[in-house]
């Protein structure tokens, strides 16, 4: 992977349930899969051919996605964070929820799964090599 040459020399790559984050350091950047980045600072998610910028709490869910471990937030978790004066509804949740999904959507194959009250990001790729090889 070639990184901007603005990044640190250092970067810190991690690999847990099929999601592959790479975050500089200090640049708040980062990789989602290969070619695929998520600047944090800037709110885009970004590859060779495509730029979407982010609305501000879209970004800020992804990155709490992103810091969390095993990617997953708890419904009460995203609620107290996004909405820490008690405003948050399920509605709210399911819409935020819903956005990150429409962004996420042609540029990585992360997606946002809902089991028991849970949220997880994850890769759609493994998916699609399991459906793929059971054919």
């Amino acid at each position: 992977v070639n990184f901007p040459k603005s990044w640190p020399d250092s970067v810190e790559k991690m690999r847990l349930n099929y999601v592959i984050a790479v975050k500089a350091e200090e640049s708040h950047i980062y990789q989602l899969e290969e070619g695929v980045f998520f600047d944090t600072e800037e709110k885009v998610l970004k590859d060779a051919r495509l730029t979407k910028k982010l609305a501000p709490q879209v970004a800020y869910l992804l990155k709490l996605f992103l810091e969390s471990e095993g990617y997953r937030l708890s419904t009460g978790k995203i609620d107290e964070a996004l909405w820490p004066d008690g405003s948050g509804t399920q509605d709210r949740i399911y819409t935020v929820i819903r956005r990150l999904r429409n962004s996420l959507d042609g540029i990585t194959h992360l997606v946002v799964d809902y089991e028991n009250d849970v949220y997880q990001l994850k890769s759609s790729a493994v998916d699609e090599i399991a459906k793929d090889s059971v054919m």
